[in-house]
């Protein structure tokens, strides 16, 4: 299983890195920490699962979101991010993300989450 991580706060991505280590042992794993880093990653990595902030400094999540849904790919995007007002989850819904995770609150639920998804 092949995992890109997206998030422009480098403590976050470790933490989700070392998270998915745990519970995932044999996944590989990539970081980005910039919409226009995980956009080539994602090219050249070909993920199985992204796990996605939508603030990512300059440009948004979103965006990021929308270049790997554009094809109708089998990548499963999961939403993890601070954005947790009703429209966020919404849009996300609606631009094809599987899974909205609210770090404030449910960043603990996520090795349950990636077992579930797998």
């Amino acid at each position: 299983m092949k995992i890109l991580i997206v998030d422009d706060i480098e403590e976050i991505v470790i933490n989700i890195d070392k998270i998915i280590r745990y519970n995932l042992p044999d996944a590989s794993i990539e970081h980005a920490f910039t919409a226009e880093d995980a956009m080539l990653k994602y090219d050249e990595f070909k993920p199985d699962f992204v796990l996605l902030d939508l603030s990512l400094g300059k440009r948004s999540g979103l965006d990021v979101l929308k270049y790997i849904k554009k094809e109708k790919s089998n990548t499963k995007v999961i939403i993890v991010t601070n954005c947790n007002e009703a429209y966020y989850f919404r849009k996300c819904s609606e631009m094809g993300a599987d899974y909205f995770i609210d770090k404030s609150k449910e960043f603990n639920e996520l090795p349950k989450i990636l077992n579930w998804i797998v």
